[in-house]
């Protein structure tokens, strides 16, 4: 059996390696093991890509973070990637969803006395999250 070399893998193994034993389940990582996950986590990110990007769309000529966030979103199997991929979000409607999910008390709180927090919220209306 030809011996499996980091070299074969796209991603870099010193950082799987890193990762893996952040885990405090995980004792010691086998280069096998490495490898292992190297590759797969390359055959993952392929095949979400390849899944992710809109052959319908002939005007397309790119992937972009928008077609693998409504993949994620879209498809039940990939759910687990929502909280890592929600969609893009203007920092405006982000600080309106908080400021409509506060309290006063909290906003109070957080912001100061200053009732009217739109200037916070115009602050930045072309800014995105």
């Amino acid at each position: 059996m030809p011996r499996l070399l980091s070299k074969d893998a796209l991603l870099p193994v010193d950082r799987i390696k890193t990762i893996m034993n952040s885990s405090p389940e995980v004792i010691d990582v086998s280069g096998e093991a490495l490898f292992a996950m190297a590759k797969a986590t390359e055959l993952f990110i392929t095949m979400l890509a390849k899944e992710s990007f809109p052959f319908e769309n002939h005007n397309c000529d790119a992937l972009i973070y928008e077609h693998v966030s409504s993949f994620a979103l879209e498809n039940d199997v990939f759910h687990f990637l929502q909280d890592i991929l929600p969609p893009k979000m203007k920092l405006r409607d982000c600080l309106h969803n908080i400021q409509s999910s506060l309290t006063e008390a909290e906003i109070e709180a957080q912001f100061g006395n200053n009732s009217d927090h739109s200037d916070i919220i115009d602050s930045d209306s072309s800014g995105s999250l």
